[in-house]
């Protein structure tokens, strides 16, 4: 029916994890989904959802657990991780909201936060086991602030930062932050990166919304064939090289 289907992420064995708006009850509503390799497709809500906020999942590691966030019925945004049936709501420490974007395959989640000691500009969060750190570069502004987007097994990150300029893309490889921009374009934003440290992501040119794969031999544009709306948005990369 009507409505939209976002992938978000896609681990090796071709499962694939992300939201869904059905417009059924007249508003966009995020219900999370899952699409199994065979082709098996669940959509689901978050226990205390939201009925006007939602669920949406956006990570999915190898053995196939699944990282998203969901907004409850106070208005507080929770991270979640799903294995298996087991559903485990989770908050980073001292903040107001989590926002969860990716697990690796060795259960290192990111996203972003709004910690309560600088409540109105979003820092961007690590989760490794039960231990969180923490990322802002001095020139973040607010309210977006910075967020880390995608995180490989190495604990290599990408994401977007807000500057006075506007939106940025980042690359954080090996402890070394690389904020960088695609030539030409009003904002870049790097969403995912597999552990051959092949980059994916977004930027607009002015005309069109086209995504783009960076690795050591260059950097590659992407459009989606025939695509009606001219934007392409990509979100992830995996090992294989499969793109969502």
């Amino acid at each position: 029916g009507k409505g939209q289907i976002i992938g978000k992420d896609g681990n090796e064995a071709g499962d694939v994890v992300g939201y869904v708006d059905s417009f059924a009850s007249g508003s966009r509503v995020p219900s999370a989904f899952v699409r199994r390799a065979g082709g098996e497709f669940e959509v689901s809500q978050a226990p205390g959802a939201d009925v006007l906020n939602g669920t949406v999942a956006t990570g999915i590691d190898g053995a196939g657990r699944v990282v998203g966030q969901y907004t409850n019925t106070s208005g507080l945004t929770r991270g979640f991780v799903l294995e298996g049936n087991d559903f485990q709501p989770f908050d980073v420490p001292d903040s107001w909201s989590t926002q969860v974007n990716d697990i690796s395959d060795g259960g290192i989640i990111v996203g972003r936060s709004f910690l309560d000691s600088d409540p109105e500009i979003g820092t961007a969060f690590m989760r490794i086991g039960d231990q969180y750190s923490f990322f802002r570069p001095e020139d973040a502004r607010g309210p977006f602030g910075v967020s880390y987007e995608g995180v490989n097994d190495f604990g290599n990150t990408v994401g977007m930062v807000l500057e006075e300029e506007g939106f940025r893309a980042f690359a954080i490889l090996d402890g070394i932050y690389m904020p960088f921009s695609i030539p030409g374009s009003s904002m870049t934003i790097a969403q995912g990166i597999n552990d051959r440290n092949q980059i994916v992501g977004t930027y607009d040119d002015g005309a069109e919304t086209r995504g783009f794969l960076m690795d050591a031999t260059g950097l590659y544009r992407i459009d989606v064939p025939a695509s009606v709306s001219k934007e392409t948005f990509l979100q992830s990369v995996n090992d294989a090289g499969v793109i969502v």
